[in-house]
C-alpha cells in the first residue's frame, strides 16, 4: 500500500467546500473509485493544544483552520500510475477546476507502511455465507460452519444454501482463513488484517478458533480486501 500526500492552504471562505471535495466521499475520492487499485482518501486538519498547555509539545499552528492534508491510499504505486496514465486529461480539468479552493497546493510525497510487526498467509475459502440470528432457545442447526449461543441469541455462520428456516439472515459473504495452527501467545494478528481494512473502508466479521483465525467480507468487497492486505504486507491465495 503506498499513501500519496498533499498538503493545502485553504481559503476562509471556501472550508466548508474544500472538505466537501476532498473528503473521503468527495468529488475527488469518486474519481478515484474508478480504479480498482484505490483504497480511500483521508482528511487531515492540525490540531488546537490542549487548553493551558505550555509546553508547545503540539506546536503552534501558525494559520489554525485553514491547512489540510489530504492523504489517498492506494494498493501500489503501479495502481496509482495506472490511473493518471488513463485519466490524465480528466485529471488535470479537476485539478483547475479545484484550484479556486485553495491559496497553496504543495505534494509531500509518496510513503509506504512499515512492514507489520505481523505478516500472515490468508486462503481464500471456496463458496458463500451467510450471518443468521435464532432465537436463543433455538436448537443447533445440523448444518453450520461456526455457532455462537448468548442468552440474547444463537449466531450461525454457514454456507448460503444451508441457513436454518425461520432465521434473519445476512447473505454474501466470504471467507478468509489463516494459516495455522497459531500460537496463543501471537500478539497483534487481529489488528495487522483489521486496520488496512478498515483504512480501506471495508466492514469484516473476524472469527476466532482454538487454530486460526477468519475474516468475512462481503462478497462485493473481497477483491479491494486482498488488495489491502496484500498492500499490507500479509499473502493471499
Amino acid at each position: 500500500m503506498i499513501s500519496v500526500v498533499f498538503e493545502y492552504e485553504v481559503l476562509p471562505e471556501t472550508r466548508a467546500e474544500f472538505e466537501r471535495v476532498y473528503g473521503p466521499d468527495g468529488e475527488w475520492a469518486r474519481f478515484f473509485r474508478r480504479a480498482e487499485g484505490y483504497l480511500g482518501t483521508d482528511l487531515h486538519t492540525p490540531v488546537e493544544a490542549p487548553a493551558g498547555d505550555r509546553s508547545g509539545s503540539l506546536g503552534e499552528d501558525p494559520n489554525p483552520g485553514a491547512r489540510f492534508l489530504v492523504v489517498d491510499r492506494w494498493a501500489s504505486k503501479h495502481a496509482y500510475a495506472a490511473f493518471l496514465a488513463g485519466h490524465e486529461a480528466e485529471y488535470e480539468r479537476r485539478s483547475r477546476d479545484t484550484a479556486r479552493l485553495y491559496r497553496r497546493e504543495t505534494r509531500i510525497g509518496v510513503f509506504a507502511p512499515a512492514r507489520p510487526a505481523v505478516s500472515v498467509e490468508l486462503d481464500v475459502l471456496p463458496g458463500v455465507f451467510a450471518v443468521c440470528r435464532l432465537d436463543p432457545g433455538a436448537a443447533t442447526p445440523r448444518e453450520f460452519w461456526s455457532v455462537t449461543r448468548t442468552a440474547d441469541e444463537l449466531s450461525v455462520i454457514c454456507a448460503e444454501e444451508a441457513i436454518p428456516e425461520g432465521a434473519t439472515a445476512e447473505r454474501g459473504w466470504r471467507a478468509l482463513r489463516v494459516a495455522g495452527p497459531l500460537d496463543f501467545a501471537l500478539t497483534g494478528v487481529a489488528a495487522a488484517l483489521t486496520t488496512p481494512l478498515a483504512a480501506a473502508g471495508i466492514s469484516v466479521l473476524p472469527v476466532a478458533t482454538f487454530d486460526t483465525d477468519y475474516l468475512f467480507v462481503r462478497e462485493e468487497s473481497l477483491a479491494r480486501a486482498l488488495s489491502a492486505l496484500t498492500a499490507a504486507g500479509h499473502t493471499a491465495h
